[in-house]
This record gives structure tokens, sequence and C-alpha cells, in this order.
């Protein structure tokens, strides 16, 4: 069990990294994402680094190489042999972005239009098909990420990025295909004519519309455009029946139930509203935790997590609440079919109106 302050005190205590690619703010900062188990010894492990950084972190799991497809290395002397080409075979990887996108990079190379996407978790291949194991590493993962921020622009990006956290087993092959048609029609296939490409660092954000999102007539980009808009509309829910809770030590806690892994999603919209005030999202269904320390956010994931203690006011304020939630109610209009459409059931147990 930890204590939503022990999870901000951790925070701030760990060595921080960067993974540029998951979920950054529009200032160019990213959140990290930290573990727990539970009953352990209250240590988070930075699990999204950079390769280059991974010896100055103790304990933690680096990013690995793409497995080769005869589940061999490469002997010492010798020349690494050419990508095997595929067709229909299953890339599999750990369930994060950057996994989604290694397994990508993966179907690319070894130019198999067929290929399935397919997370770990949800692995069930069909009779004789091929299966790749995706470690995540960090370069091709960037390498993805760039190549679809410049010839599909930055929107795109973030429009994958988003479909990328529904639950739906398919969505790493719905992306790929979506992928490979957009490439295709895009006509942009490299920097040559970019005068900054001397000194270009970061992952282009020019330009920051994709037109191809636009033709959803397509089955890919149908596909894909319908997981990105169910995913912000779960965020929009959990917008709107968000409540936190004043703990001990002047932190904000609130509990969400999401179809979808939003909480990343959420951080950057509740960061300007907090300022410097810390607080945590804690998803119960995904056991996953944004946490903010005042300066930085992080996601923690980990079951079991515990809220500090209210502060005296609390109780005042959900008392208010619920008087201000009965006195604007309507009685001769209560309608609770149309009300259930508007505020799911499913969430009625974090909200304290109900309670």
């Amino acid at each position: 069990m930890m204590g939503t302050q022990s999870l901000i005190d951790i925070a701030e205590a760990s060595v921080r990294s960067d993974t540029g690619i998951i979920w950054d703010f529009h200032d160019g900062h990213a959140g990290q994402l930290y573990e727990y188990e539970p009953g352990a010894q209250e240590t988070l492990l930075a699990t999204c680094v950079m390769v280059e950084d991974a010896d100055a972190l103790p304990g933690v799991r680096t990013a690995s190489a793409i497995a080769p497809t005869h589940g061999q290395g490469v002997a010492h002397g010798q020349e690494p042999q050419s990508p095997r080409q595929t067709q229909g075979a299953a890339f599999v990887y750990d369930g994060t972005l950057e996994g989604m996108f290694t397994a990508i990079h993966a179907a690319f190379v070894a130019h198999d239009a067929e290929a399935d996407i397919i997370e770990e978790a949800h692995l069930q291949p069909r009779l004789g098909q091929e299966v790749t194991a995706a470690h995540t590493n960090m370069d091709s993962a960037l390498k993805v990420r760039r190549l679809v921020e410049y010839s599909l622009g930055a929107q795109a990006f973030r429009t994958i990025r988003t479909a990328a956290s529904v639950e739906d087993p398919a969505r790493g092959t719905a992306i790929y295909r979506f992928l490979r048609y957009a490439f295709r029609e895009s006509g942009r296939t490299g920097c040559s004519s970019c005068p900054k490409k001397a000194t270009c660092t970061r992952a282009c954000s020019v330009p920051d519309s994709c037109s191809i999102l636009d033709d959803i007539s397509r089955p890919v980009v149908r596909d894909v455009v319908t997981l990105y808009r169910s995913v912000v509309n779960e965020r929009h829910l959990m917008l709107q029946f968000m409540r936190f809770e004043h703990c001990e030590g002047d932190v904000w806690f609130a509990r969400c139930n999401p179809k979808a892994n939003v909480v990343p999603l959420l951080m950057d919209w509740f960061i300007p509203r907090f300022n410097d005030q810390k607080f945590v999202i804690y998803d119960e269904n995904h056991a996953m935790s944004g946490v903010y320390d005042g300066q930085r956010w992080y996601l923690v994931r980990g079951d079991a997590v515990t809220p500090p203690p209210h502060m005296e006011d609390e109780r005042m304020m959900r008392d208010a609440w619920k008087r201000f939630y009965r006195a604007i109610g309507v009685e001769s209009r209560y309608n609770p079919e149309l009300r259930r459409s508007f505020m799911p059931m499913r969430l009625w147990h974090n909200l304290p109106e109900f309670g």
C-alpha cells in the first residue's frame, strides 16, 4: 500500500529521464513512467529511458534492440544479416507506445505489408503465423515518430498517440495499416529539401495538419479515426466528472475509471489549472497514476494506491457540493434515463454527489 504523498516524495527523489516520445507537454517537456510493486520498499523503476542513459540508472530495465527474426544474435566479427522479409507475421510488443512504434518499425524493415502489431497480453497467433518479439527500442520508436511528423504532420502523430490509448487488441494493427497507406499517399519521403537538415536534432512539427485523416471513406483511415474519437470522448467524460479530494500535505487526489488509458491525456489539462499545487489522478482500471509534484509530472504504475487522510475542510466542501447539486435540480423535470446517458453509471461511485 502506497500513499499519495509517498508517490510524490519518491518521484521527487528518483532519477528523472525524459523519453521524448510519449506524453510530452506543449512546451517540450515530457512525463516519465515509473513502476512500483505493492509491499516493496516503495521504489520506482524508470522503464522508459534512453539507451545511452541506462548505465547511470541502477536497476532500470533498458531498451533493447529488436529481436532478430531467427531468435539469434550476430556473432562477434560477423556482418549483420539483412532483415528477413516476412508476410503476415505477428510483431509483438509490451503494450507501451514506444513498444508499438518499435514493432511498427520492425514490420516496415521486414517489408511485411500484412503484418499484425499485437500487444503481448492479447497475442493469439493464427495457425502457422510467424511471431516476432519486438523489444522496446527508443531509437526505432523515435524514427517512426519523426517519420510520422515529417510526412504526415504533428497533428497526425497526436492522433495516433491518442488512438493508441484505447482498449482494443487491434489498435496496433489498425495504426500500422493506416501508416502504410498514409506514407504512400503523402508523397513526402525524406528531409533532403529541408534547410535545417544539417542541424536538426528533433522531430519535425511542420506541417501541423494531416488532410489524409479527413478521408474517412477509406477503411484504414476510418479505423484510426474511430479509435481516436473513442479516446477523446472518454477523456471528455473524465474532465466533466473528475472529483478531487483535499488531502493532508496539501495534495489533491482524484480517482477515475475510464475505458481508455487517458490519464496522460488529462495531465496537460489539469496542470495549468492547478499551477504549483500537487495532485494525483489514479486510474482504477489501468492501475496507473498521474503524479504532479508542482513542477513536473510522472506516470506511476501500481495497484492499491491509498490517499492520505482528508484535510479538515474536505468534509465541509463535500457537504456543500452535495447541497449545491440538490439545489440546482428541478424535481418536476427529473429524468433518470437522460441523466444516465450524460452521466454513465459506471462513474457514479467516484462522485461525491451520489455518496
